[in-house]
Parts: C-alpha cells; structure tokens; sequence
C-alpha cells in the first residue's frame, strides 16, 4: 500500500473503522516516525503486524483492545512513545506483550479496564520514566515490573489497590493522589507514605500458623500417651478375674465339717446337724468372729463311795475344751465315778 512513499514521516489514519491491520500493510515504510490510529476498531494486534524500524511514537488510544497478546509490538526497535489510554475493553496484559522495546519512555494505559498486568510483560525491561495506569480497576503491581526508581512520573490513583507486603515490597512513590483500598487498617492511606513489611511482620502469621500445628501435635501425642492400652487393660482384668477365681477355688477346697455344742456360732437348726456345722465357702471368704465366752462349766456332784456290790450310777455329764469348740461327749458306756 505505501511502497511509494518510501520518505513518509507521519502517518495520520485516526476516527476510521479499521478493525484489523494485515500482515505487511506498512512495509516499506523504513523512515516513518509517528502513527497515529486513535479511535478506530481495533481488536487484537498479531505479532507480526510492524515493520517499522524508525517509528518513534505510536498512538493506539481508544479502541476496542481486550488484551495486549505476547510479541504485540514487536518490529518497533525505535518506540519510545506509546499511547493505549481510553481502552475501555482493555483488561490484561499478558507475558511478554512488550517485547524487545528497550527504546520506551512513555507510555499510557490510563482509563481502560486493566485489572492484570502480567509480571514480565516487559522483557527486557525498558528505561521508562513515564507510566500512566491511573482509572483502571488494578490490584497490585509486581515488585519486578519495572525498574520502580527510574519512574519519574508515576500515575496510579483510582484503582483498587490491595495495599499488602508484595505492593509495598515494590517501594512505589506515585506523583499523583493514589490511595490504598484495602487492608481497612490502610483504606484511605496514601501510597507514596507506606513503608515496606518488615521481615518479622511478613513472616508472623506462618510463624503461628507453625507454632499451633506443634501445639496441637503436643496435646495429642500427649493424650496418646496416657490412655491404656487395650492390650493392658484386658490383662489387668484377666489378672484381677484369675485372683478372684484363685480366691473361690481355695476356699471351695477348703471346707470342713466341724462339730459344735450349743454355744457355738455356728449351730444348726436341723435335728440331724445339732452336732455339725458346714463351713460354706462364703463364709470361708468372711472374717472370723472370735468364739464367745462360755458360762463356767457346773460342778460336779460328789456322791458316796460305791460298796462292793454297788452299781454306779452314770457319770453327770461334763464339757471338755477341745481348742476351740466344745464337744460333747457321745459315749453312753458307763463308768465308775470316783472321787475328784
């Protein structure tokens, strides 16, 4: 299209309807220094749109950009103004998308949507000392975007910036009015007066979120400890049910048969048990009450010594100690009572 003008300088094509530029449509164009394509419809700029190797300002305000692609300004070695404000469907710019500009000095992304900016979006990065991003709708920017201290005239008021440790890592001092959104501890606070996290407070919540997560493995480790074990507590019920089961099984051995008079504790009711008792393996289990004190044993009558031919009568009957029951005696034979 413009192979004939070889020596064009300027090129004016503004408030058209271009919506696409083809691949090659300003070849030859070699000494051209400034375009301009202000209010037009342009979508999308493919990477290999220019070929102008002495272009030094391009104006691309006000048109229907969403997204600035990888390589998009490519072929312009000599930019150093570039003008993209008042695009009002600009969104993000992805990585890369100013390639090999290492000639830019200004540039404007004013009044247009942004709410990305890809962290190496420049690359190289360029010597800019102009940079306008004010009315967009912007976050954060990344500490390593841009040699921040080389910008002498930054523009960053009216965007939603999260005034947290990585903004306030990139040491930014805008020149106009730009204020913090958010935390609420900073709404309101002016950018150029925030000072960066300490290294303390950037690394204090990951030290408690640390410190409780050990706490709480403490606690636990430490209730693990003190519970039995089931393999303890069935032993120690098997040992108490084996005592007790020792305790029965002797005193089922052991039963006796005594015999007792009418003072023991022990005496039967049952005609045929007056002189016995059973020693039941409850009772064996149960302390032992002491014997009590018998009365003194009545005394015994002396009677007339026997003639010869005298038949004595039976003996009056007496309590002998046997340890410590009373028996009575069962032999009926008679004896001859003599004197005591």
């Amino acid at each position: 299209m413009f192979h004939a003008q070889k020596d064009l300088r300027s090129l004016d094509v503004s408030e058209n309807l271009i919506g696409d530029i083809e691949d090659g449509a300003f070849y030859g164009l070699d000494r051209l220094e400034t375009l301009n394509l202000t209010n037009n419809q342009l979508v999308r700029l493919p990477g290999n749109t220019w070929s102008l190797p002495s272009l030094t300002c391009l104006d691309l305000s006000s048109n229907l950009f969403v997204s600035l692609e990888t390589a998009s300004f490519d072929g312009l070695p000599a930019l150093q103004y570039l003008n993209i404000s008042h695009s009002r469907n600009l969104k993000t710019i992805q990585m890369a998308s100013f390639v090999q500009l290492s000639s830019l000095h200004w540039l404007s992304l004013a009044h247009s949507a942004l709410n990305h900016i890809h962290p190496s979006a420049f690359n190289p990065i360029p010597p800019i000392s102009f940079l306008d991003v004010s009315h967009n709708e912007l976050r954060n920017l990344a500490p390593g975007l841009l040699q921040w201290q080389n910008v002498a005239h930054l523009r960053l008021a009216h965007n939603d910036w999260q005034c947290t440790c990585d903004l306030r890592a990139a040491n930014l001092r805008p020149t106009d009015d730009a204020r913090c959104s958010a935390p609420d501890n900073l709404q309101g606070a002016h950018l150029a007066e925030l000072k960066s996290c300490s290294v303390l407070g950037g690394l204090l919540i990951p030290f408690l979120l640390v410190l409780f997560i050990l706490l709480l493995a403490i606690v636990i480790l430490g209730l693990a400890c003190k519970r039995p074990s089931k393999g303890s507590s069935s032993s120690s019920s098997s040992r108490n049910r084996a005592f007790y089961n020792d305790q029965l099984i002797a005193a089922l051995n052991s039963h006796k048969e005594y015999s007792f008079d009418c003072h023991s504790p022990y005496t039967m009711s049952s005609e045929d048990s007056r002189d016995s008792a059973y020693e039941s393996p409850t009772s064996a289990l149960m302390p032992r009450r002491p014997p009590p004190t018998c009365p003194p044993p009545p005394r015994l009558l002396t009677l007339p010594r026997a003639g010869p031919c005298h038949v004595a009568p039976p003996m009056v009957p007496a309590l002998l100690r046997n340890n410590d029951a009373y028996l009575m005696p069962k032999s009926s034979q008679q004896v001859p009572i003599t004197r005591l």
